[in-house]
């Protein structure tokens, strides 16, 4: 079924020319002039070198040998027709064979050889490169042949040399052009069809491609976005509740009876979760407003550091150099490193051991954290969870970098966090 629906208009289209054929060999048969006749006594044409058309001879053949070759010139166009758009190389080699029988039989030109012109124009149009060029090849080698066989017909040379010479070229230079346009014009008009048809496929190609590359960007983007939201709520959930398991755990150690103690740890956590909630709040709208870097209502990294204090932590805090204020997108790095690091050292570190943090400033500003390591916590060198990978991403999207291990001091083991940022956004390639 799918053949028959390839090749059906192709059928469509060869069904008239053998109609064609089939009537005009009946035509003939009762007397009727050959198309070339018809043309020449019609007058379309000046006679060719002084001839007079009324003297010229045409040959006779018996009417089996005309029949014969009329049908294999008519069904050899037919074909032609039907195969020229799918089978080029078939339908050129159907178009040969079919006029070198008619050359060598003598036969005449038939009205339904005039589809040739429509096998030029689908050759140009949808053939290969190799059936192109052969196409194009044929088209002069064509018209000599056609027109030697058009002479031969109307007596004015003979295929076996007759004739003054003069006279051969004279009538040569005057149908071989006009058979050359037959033939060369249908397949300059299929180059056309073919060159714009390519220009717009690939220009449709481009199109394709920029919108397959817009839709890769949005898909990028959009991962992108969620990578970083996932990140940033990791940072102040995860900070935010490492602050309220300390306060809470603290809280199990003290006197009871104290209630001002107990009202003081309360608010504390209340204040954390309060604040951890505002950053979070504060995360959700900066996405949904598509800010490039969002700021938490607290960006003093001070805040962060007496945040952890307040918990019931012993936090060491020392600050280096002259501090300055930092770019935004500085400052919201800085703000989410140490909060992370500061969460990854409560969550590593043993409780109730003080927390050393470090701020100095120099050619940048380097941050620290150190505490005593709980052994039985996971060692975070060996599977760096999503809070230090995202430290090291936003680090690196600044120019900075991040070194996180532990080391022995003291008997103790300690869990130790450096980071360093510039102070100008690192410029991006």
């Amino acid at each position: 079924m799918e053949g028959i629906r390839r090749y059906a208009p192709d059928a469509a289209l060869a069904m008239p020319v053998l109609t064609l054929g089939v009537l005009e060999v009946v035509a003939r048969l009762q007397g009727a002039p050959t198309l070339l006749e018809m043309i020449v006594y019609s007058g379309l044409g000046a006679p060719l070198r002084g001839l007079p058309f009324d003297a010229v001879p045409y040959q006779q053949y018996s009417r089996v040998s005309m029949v014969a070759t009329a049908a294999v010139v008519t069904a050899g166009s037919a074909l032609a027709c039907a195969l020229a758009r799918h089978q080029g190389a078939l339908a050129l080699v159907v178009v040969w064979f079919t006029g070198l029988i008619q050359l060598w039989r003598g036969g005449d030109i038939l009205a339904a050889q005039l589809s040739v012109a429509y096998v030029a124009f689908a050759l140009a149009c949808w053939g290969g490169r190799t059936v192109l060029w052969a196409s194009l090849a044929s088209i002069p080698v064509g018209a000599v042949l056609v027109t030697t066989h058009v002479l031969d017909q109307l007596g004015l040379v003979s295929l076996y040399g007759r004739g003054p010479l003069s006279v051969v070229v004279a009538n040569y230079l005057f149908v071989a052009p006009i058979a050359a346009l037959l033939l060369g014009v249908p397949w300059l008009v299929g180059l056309a069809v073919r060159t714009a048809r390519s220009a717009q496929a690939s220009q449709q190609a481009r199109v394709e491609a920029e919108q397959e590359a817009a839709r890769s960007d949005e898909i990028a983007r959009l991962r992108a976005e969620q990578t970083r939201l996932a990140r940033d709520v990791h940072d102040v959930v995860g900070h935010s509740l490492a602050v309220i398991l300390a306060q809470a755990e603290s809280a199990q150690f003290r006197d009871l009876k104290d209630e001002r103690m107990i009202q003081e740890t309360l608010a504390n956590i209340a204040a954390t979760s309060r604040r951890s909630l505002n950053d979070v709040r504060s995360v959700l709208t900066s996405t949904s407003e598509g800010s490039q870097a969002e700021v938490p209502d607290s960006t003093d990294l001070n805040d962060l550091v007496e945040g952890v204090r307040t918990a019931g932590n012993d936090v060491e805090s020392s600050v280096g150099g002259i501090p300055r204020p930092l770019p935004p997108e500085i400052h919201v790095v800085a703000y989410r490193t140490l909060q992370e690091m500061l969460t990854n050292a409560l969550k590593h570190g043993r409780r109730g051991t003080g927390v050393r943090v470090g701020q100095y400033w120099d050619d940048g500003l380097y941050l620290e954290v150190e505490n005593t390591v709980d052994t039985s916590a996971p060692d975070a060198r060996d599977s760096p969870g999503l809070g230090q990978r995202g430290m090291v991403r936003r680090l690196e999207s600044v120019g900075g970098w991040l070194s996180v291990g532990r080391k022995s001091a003291d008997g103790e083991e300690r869990y130790v966090a450096r980071a360093w940022l510039p102070f100008r956004a690192a410029r991006k390639s």
